[in-house]
């Protein structure tokens, strides 16, 4: 998993045998289309995917999980 700022704030990369297996330029779940605030929290959303695809479980993110790790944007 990568951290990349873009125009709009970060996101994250997770990679598969050194190629991008999915790419986060905006945080998910949310109605609005943004990139996260802080490296930080892409860090984190990162993270959580990486932890979830390792462990087979579904790739997705809810804004329950986005609360629990304190994304800005969806505690708004």
């Amino acid at each position: 998993m990568e951290v990349f700022q873009s125009n709009d704030g970060w996101g994250y990369n997770i990679l598969m045998d050194d190629r991008v297996f999915i790419r986060q330029d905006i945080i998910p779940a949310l109605h609005d289309v943004k990139g996260f605030s802080s490296k930080q929290d892409a860090e984190a959303v990162g993270n959580l995917m990486l932890s979830k695809l390792k462990n087979k479980k579904m790739a997705s993110v809810n804004i329950e999980e986005l609360k629990e790790l304190g994304i800005k944007e969806a505690l708004e």
